[in-house]
């Protein structure tokens, strides 16, 4: 039994179903234990409402036949978590003085999703393992019952993420992957970025809060969604070189490939107009990232510059490009979270 079927029969029937595979898999182990803290959490939110007019149902409830595992009421498990919570939240609601008042409790909860969506979109691909993207997959998805449906960016959001967190998982199947019917035949797409399309065919400003990891999948999608649409311009040959050298992982090229590419790039610049700022960004980000790559921190790709009186050896472009981006934040939109993060650093 893989380690998907596994996780599937956890949700499905219990992690006690799958013990032997469990003692020898540390990570199916951690999901089993986030599923079992799940079940405990809801259930004592049961026994802490045994008062109230639901009790006796509860307890037919619970007496009636083989117990069911409280997280198993919706498709992808964990979302039943959030589908009880929502009930004693709903029972709690009839004191009015000991609840809070419903905006709070929408408030927080959005909060909650807000916080985790952008935590997740500041993870590089590569800095966490498909299985523990499975498990942020999981947990992103166990919160997609709390977003309001008027809000439409926070939905966005959500589902950008998830889509991105079941990609870098690796495992193409429900409830992050499944077939949709579109132009009259059945196809199989990445479920939660389709829906990230159909919310930003209706709100198209919503493709800018999308991380260029997950843009592109989306963006065809929405293609796809309204039919043609006219053809980008296509890219300059400067703009063409940025993104070929935009799209290379880090561990995809030698040290001395790196170098080359660096001076390649560099070549480039004295063709960029000073007054085409997010080109000179973009440029000046990916020589910054290939010096950094090549681990030759010597001029023309490193030196010493003035910080807060003191002189300190920098990363030159990306000195260049935090520049830019002070005076034109929206600019990091077009660059990877990582990528921007080390050039804010920069920032004075």
């Amino acid at each position: 039994m893989s380690c998907h079927d596994v996780r599937r029969t956890m949700l499905e029937e219990g992690p006690e179903v799958v013990r032997a595979h469990l003692e020898t898999c540390a990570e199916c182990r951690r999901l089993a234990e986030a599923i079992e803290d799940a079940d405990g959490r809801v259930r004592r939110m049961v026994d802490a409402y045994e008062e109230r007019p639901l009790a006796a149902a509860l307890n037919q409830a619970r007496e009636a036949g083989r117990p069911r595992r409280w997280s198993m009421t919706v498709h992808g498990g964990l979302i039943g978590l959030a589908a009880a919570a929502a009930l004693m939240v709903a029972v709690a609601g009839t004191r009015h003085a000991e609840a809070p008042a419903p905006e709070q409790q929408v408030s927080a909860a959005t909060s909650d999703v807000a916080t985790l969506v952008g935590e997740t979109a500041g993870i590089p691909w590569n800095a966490l393992s498909e299985q523990d993207w499975s498990l942020r997959a999981y947990e992103l998805l166990r919160l997609e019952p709390s977003v309001p449906a008027t809000d439409a960016a926070l939905r966005f959001d959500l589902y950008a993420q998830i889509g991105r967190a079941a990609e870098n998982a690796n495992v193409p199947a429900p409830p992050f992957y499944g077939q949709v019917e579109w132009k009259g035949a059945s196809r199989t797409v990445n479920l939660y970025w389709w829906k990230a399309s159909a919310l930003a065919e209706e709100n198209p400003e919503l493709l800018q809060r999308a991380t260029s990891e997950s843009l592109f999948s989306i963006v065809r999608y929405v293609e796809e969604r309204v039919g043609e649409l006219p053809p980008p311009p296509p890219p300059t040959p400067v703009e063409a070189e940025v993104q070929r050298v935009a799209a290379i992982p880090w561990n995809a090229l030698s040290e001395q490939d790196w170098g080359l590419t660096a001076h390649q790039l560099l070549a480039l610049a004295p063709t960029v107009s000073d007054a085409d700022h997010g080109l000179r960004f973009r440029l000046y980000a990916q020589i910054g990232r290939a010096a950094e790559n090549a681990n030759v921190p010597a001029p023309p790709y490193y030196d010493q510059v003035d910080v807060g009186g003191e002189r300190k050896v920098v990363n030159l472009y990306w000195w260049k490009a935090s520049e830019i981006g002070a005076k034109h934040p929206e600019l990091y939109d077009q660059i990877a979270t990582d990528l921007a993060a080390d050039i804010r650093s920069y920032e004075r």
